[in-house]
């Protein structure tokens, strides 16, 4: 297993097309080329391969130094990989990554009916910390030392 760092919009963009049945509800919110652009630029991308074949991505910004929060703005796994930790993994990889920068804080949101995600969170130390304007939540979980 191996997780990779992701550079080109294009390339951000392929594996989240890749990924589409877990990412469904995203292609409502975003432009998908702009958003890509947006993480390529501003963001940083890490996908986990195992044998050469993609199992998952995560995205987050880690560029807020005056709050030290570190935000997940997307994360997932290929259905016929979940349940098998690679969630986890990319969490953890996620985790040290702010870690490793200063941050304190890992928040993101989640949809209120993805009740997968939302156990997941719990299961890995996230705490609820208010209602989005639409129909998702917030959660932080505290990373720093």
């Amino acid at each position: 297993m191996n997780i990779l760092q992701v550079y080109t919009s294009e390339e951000i963009k392929k594996i989240i097309l890749l990924l589409k049945n877990e990412f469904e509800a995203l292609f409502d919110r975003v432009n998908l080329d702009s958003y890509c652009k947006k993480l390529s630029d501003k963001g940083n991308v890490v996908a986990l391969y195992e044998n050469d074949e993609i199992i998952g991505i995560a995205a987050m910004y880690i560029n807020d130094n005056i709050n030290m929060n570190a935000y997940i703005t997307l994360i997932g796994v290929s259905s016929k990989f979940q349940r098998g930790g690679y969630g986890s993994e990319l969490l953890q990889y996620c985790i040290k990554k702010a870690v490793s920068v200063g941050m304190k804080y890992l928040r993101l949101e989640v949809d209120n009916d993805n009740k997968n995600a939302i156990r997941f969170y719990y299961k890995n130390g996230f705490e609820f910390e208010c209602y989005s304007d639409r129909n998702s939540s917030y959660f932080v979980k505290y990373i720093g030392q």
